[in-house]
């Protein structure tokens, strides 16, 4: 993470099979997903963060198991239920609907801070959207460069 603004380079995606089990696809799940976007700063602190406690290895994840392989989806859902059930008074009283607190919940959330701050095209842009009206219904990322003025959104709306 060297660039500035921070970027970070959508280019794979990890996948799991009954005979390859969970792995890194070196590509995303098509082709027209890759893409580069600028990320806030208080997100590029945490992937430094991470970067420090992973492998010199660049083939090394960001958030590997105990092996250091990829950590499964099934696995990171687990892990953000069991953080929900954890803080689930602390959300709760944050307003949180506690419900809908989901894998999906960070993707719907920028978007939601970026149209209110900038509208629907540059939101739709972040997600990858071919349409902003994909942006409205439903997550599928087909953009390749995200405007770098959304890290600078996230950080006045969120904080740097």
């Amino acid at each position: 993470m060297t660039t500035l603004p921070p970027t970070l380079i959508v280019n794979g995606t990890i996948v799991s099979t009954k005979a390859g089990g969970t792995h890194r696809k070196n590509s995303p799940k098509r082709s027209r997903r890759r893409r580069s976007t600028a990320l806030p700063s208080m997100a590029a602190a945490a992937v430094r963060r991470r970067l420090v406690l992973a492998e010199a290895d660049p083939e090394a994840f960001l958030f590997p198991t105990k092996p250091g392989r990829s950590l499964s989806v099934s696995n990171y859902e687990r892990l953000l239920r069991a953080f929900v059930e954890d803080e689930r008074a602390n959300l709760v009283d944050l307003g949180v609907d506690v419900d809908e607190y989901t894998t999906h919940i960070y993707r719907r959330t920028a978007a939601t801070l970026i149209e209110r701050a900038a509208g629907i095209t540059l939101a739709s842009r972040l997600l990858g959207h071919a349409n902003e009206q994909t942006t409205r219904n439903s997550y599928v990322v087909t953009a390749y460069m995200v405007d770098p003025v959304t890290a600078e959104i996230l950080d006045e709306v969120l904080g740097g």
